[in-house]
């Protein structure tokens, strides 16, 4: 009777557990599971596994056995002892035979593969890694290839090690030697085509130039050659090929290139299916992709598909799709596979601040409101500084078409400096999109304003109960030119948003107050390494009445909290002059917001793990009155670092932030620490 395998343990090391390296065989299909009958060829392969996986880590000298207990009644328990060994880390890297770059150049080259410096316990690259090395050797040969070395060979490295005492530990030093053989370096001759019957010469070669009689950069004619699969791609040639044949003068240093085309057939879209959507409905996925059944496969409409797929936070896409050849037929599958971002989140927060004094924020939103991609949020924040209460609902596709729709309502006390405002309201508007990642947005929002507890900074002692204090009426258009191309709403890393906005109450609109309002936003996020990357953010706003009005004070602008300049507290931050007084209104008393501001905000951020980033922050920004002058100098600042946890039942993060404050003035409401939850941008 064959045995089963009952249970698997992996025992003996502190840094090869069972959580670090499960999810590693099962990428290697080297996992023994549990339940299935016992194979000795599938306990070596996870052996052999385990010690590639070891190696992979910094421990190439891990001892990895395994044993099998048996427990009765066809029973097996699997162990495997894992003994890592003393670490290894790179000590010097060497090339062997290069002459046209110095060593200091081909080091610098490599990105993954570097001896140890103070900062190798954050990038972990001076660990000696196989695949991590085939990288590095793929930039080494782009670095040649870019000079003209069409015809280098980079050989396999020669690893040595030696054990040095250091203390009461053993420690492995690793020497890295790199053997080249650069050849010749080529400029480049005459370009052909051949091959080509569905696209020609002229539209191949529409706005590409040949640099010829000029050092050959293979890896940029590389990148021509997937230019023009690119193009046949856009046809439905999907699997058209562009293969350079090399005709080298060794003594004249020429070299002339012939690209041939293999134009293969054209495909049509057969089916799309997707897996791993629970809950969301195939329609709302399908919506995005921009390529549908029975039409040609276009490959750039495809790639921008996904990119839109993934732009929406819905469902995240972490492997290739599979695209399958159906039999006997121009057709291809597209299978996307993917897991649902969790749809609902529930958001308390809290935290305590100077002014702000303690306060409560609690939040229900569904991003995929009945699986159909709309959002509704429930929201109610309470605290000394406000409390705000509101339903919000929005649909980027309104009734099937691609056009956004959202509206809202909402009730609101905001206590500033020394006013309070109460407004209710709603808003509602539409956007209509202009290319994949561009559109404009109309929309009108009405709010009922009345200002109360309104004291006089000059006097006191006493309040003031004039202006503002009956009901106010604010009723304003606003339309929004904008540019998103941010790979993810809730956790961004690449791409960039660009926001401008102009809000236009009274005049045609009615009511009772009167003023122009534009704004602007933009977002940058550049990957740098590994798992990090910088982020960049720049408002700009200003705020001017006409027809007499003057400007309402809770219109005016203010900077200060989580989401602005952070570690100081929110609206806290108001215009001051050289002297650093507030200015002050002349006949209520009243300290003033600005009529215009700024604020950047600057992140460098560590992706840890997929539950917590790390972000190194500084904001810088102020608001100006209308009796001063834009003064860059005259500016706040604050620096810190910050820590976000993405736990699965939240799409946003929660957020520890750190913050010192740069310039301090007297009087500042500033807090060190805070708890938020939220984004920043």
């Amino acid at each position: 009777e064959k045995a089963i395998v009952s249970s698997v343990e992996y025992k003996g090391s502190k840094k090869l557990t069972a959580t670090s390296v499960l999810d590693k065989l099962k990428e290697n299909k080297a996992d023994v599971k549990t339940g299935t009958v016992l194979n000795f060829d599938t306990i070596k392969k996870a052996e052999s596994a385990l010690r590639y996986i070891a190696a992979e880590k910094g421990y190439p000298d891990a001892d990895i056995t395994s044993e099998i207990h048996n427990l009765g009644k066809s029973q097996v328990a699997v162990i495997f002892h894992l003994e890592e060994g003393p670490k290894a880390r790179i000590k010097e890297v060497r090339f062997l035979g290069a002459k046209a770059f110095s060593q200091r150049k081909l080091k610098n080259t490599l990105k993954k593969t570097r001896p140890h410096w103070f900062l190798s316990w954050m990038t972990r690259h001076d660990i000696y890694s196989e695949s991590r090395y085939q990288e590095d050797e793929k930039l080494l040969r782009e670095l040649y290839e870019t000079q003209g070395y069409i015809d280098v060979e980079i050989g396999d490295p020669l690893i040595e090690t030696e054990t040095v005492n250091e203390g009461k530990k053993q420690k492995k030093k690793i020497k890295i030697t790199i053997p080249i053989t650069e050849g010749l370096s080529y400029t480049l001759g005459d370009v052909s085509i051949e091959g080509n019957t569905v696209i020609y010469d002229e539209e191949l070669l529409k706005g590409i130039k040949f640099p010829q009689g000029k050092t050959f950069n293979k890896v940029g004619f590389d990148g021509v050659l997937k230019v023009f699969e690119r193009k046949y791609g856009e046809q439905g040639y999907i699997y058209a090929n562009a293969t350079p044949i090399f005709k080298r003068n060794q003594e004249t240093k020429v070299v002339d290139v012939s690209v041939s085309i293999t134009e293969n057939e054209k495909y049509f879209v057969n089916r799309i299916e997707f897996s791993g959507n629970v809950s969301t409905r195939d329609f709302v996925l399908r919506r995005e992709m921009q390529i549908y059944e029975q039409e040609i496969f276009n490959y750039k409409k495809y790639e921008r598909g996904l990119y839109r797929l993934k732009m929406t936070g819905l469902f995240d896409i972490k492997e290739d799709p599979v695209i399958t050849k159906v039999p006997n037929e121009n057709k291809v599958d597209v299978k996307i596979n993917g897991t649902e971002a969790n749809k609902n989140e529930f958001l308390f927060g809290g935290g305590y601040g100077g002014i702000n004094g303690f306060y409560l924020t609690g939040q229900f939103r569904t991003y995929n409101f009945l699986g159909r991609g709309t959002t509704l949020s429930l929201n109610a924040d309470f605290g000394k500084v406000q409390k705000v209460y509101s339903i919000n609902y929005s649909d980027p596709w309104f009734f099937g078409h691609r056009i956004g729709f959202a509206t809202s309502i909402y009730n609101q006390r905001l206590t500033y400096l020394q006013f309070d405002q109460v407004a209710s309201g709603g808003s509602a508007a539409v956007t209509f999109p202009w290319g994949d990642f561009a559109g404009y947005q109309f929309g009108y929002r009405y709010e009922r304003s009345k200002v109360k507890n309104i004291e006089s900074y000059i006097y006191p002692n006493t309040n003031y109960y004039g202006l503002y204090t009956r009901d106010t009426t604010t009723s304003s258009g606003f339309a929004t030119i904008f540019w998103n191309s941010v790979n993810n709403p809730f956790r961004p890393s690449r791409g960039w948003s660009s926001y401008l906005t102009l809000n236009a109450a009274g005049g045609p609109f009615g009511g009772d107050n009167y003023f122009l309002k534009p704004t602007y936003e933009g977002s940058l996020f550049i990957p740098t390494f590994r798992r990090q990357n910088t982020a960049f953010r720049l408002q700009v706003g200003y705020i001017t009445p006409f027809e007499g009005r003057t400007i309402p004070l809770w219109e005016r602008f203010f900077l200060g909290g989580e989401d602005s300049l952070r570690g100081f507290g929110v609206r806290s931050v108001y215009p001051l002059t050289k002297d650093e007084r507030y200015f002050v209104d002349e006949e209520t008393g009243t300290i003033e917001g600005g009529n215009r501001y700024f604020l950047s905000n600057l992140e460098y951020v560590f992706h840890i793990t997929e539950q917590m980033d790390i972000a190194l922050f500084g904001d810088f920004g102020n608001t100006y009155h209308e009796r001063q002058k834009w003064e860059l100098s005259n500016y706040r600042a604050d620096a810190g670092v910050e820590v976000r946890f993405f736990i699965p039942m939240f799409n946003v993060p929660l957020r520890l932030i750190w913050a010192t404050n740069l310039k301090p003035k007297p009087g500042d409401d500033f807090s060190h620490f805070q708890f938020t939850i939220g984004l920043t941008f």
